[in-house]
């Protein structure tokens, strides 16, 4: 956090480096994940920010959605949800 954007890319690009090195399958698909994903990886460093909170939030609201399946009143459903998470 708190790095200039050059210096994460450069970082990021040793790291490249290093890794095709290696040679193995698991670490080219490792570099693949991690080439789809550049842009959110270099703006947790940039900004020290993710979305851990929101996809724990998510998570946490499909469980509720799985255990109350088949609930016919769906607007009493929708209040239940709202009040059990606010």
């Amino acid at each position: 956090m708190g790095k200039y954007e050059w210096q994460i890319e450069r970082q990021l690009i040793h790291w490249y480096n290093c890794a095709e090195q290696a040679k193995l399958p698991e670490v080219e698909n490792l570099i693949r994940i991690v080439g789809s994903n550049e842009e959110k990886i270099m703006n947790y460093f940039k900004t020290g920010k993710t979305n851990a909170k929101a996809e724990a939030m998510n998570s946490k609201i499909q469980r509720f959605i799985t255990a109350n399946y088949g609930v016919r009143d769906k607007d009493f459903f929708l209040y239940r949800l709202a009040h059990y998470y606010s």
